[in-house]
């Protein structure tokens, strides 16, 4: 359950790097470009280790559900 509540914001921000990183979109102001893909690696990272975490059978008691 947690795996596909996450799958848009994976699906929008993955779009969103790689639209960046190929000059369709900006890349945000004040951050050069490796600051901007570590930090959007990070996110996703997070993103990823949410799902899998909210996948889990703890995962989803430790959140509460």
């Amino acid at each position: 359950m947690g795996r596909l509540a996450l799958s848009p914001y994976l699906l929008i921000k993955v779009s969103w790097v790689v639209g960046a990183l190929m000059g369709v979109l900006p890349i945000g102001d004040g951050f050069g470009l490796a600051e901007w893909v570590v930090l959007n690696t990070v996110t996703v990272g997070m993103a990823v280790g949410a799902a899998l975490a909210l996948g889990r059978r703890q995962g989803r008691s430790s959140a509460g559900s």
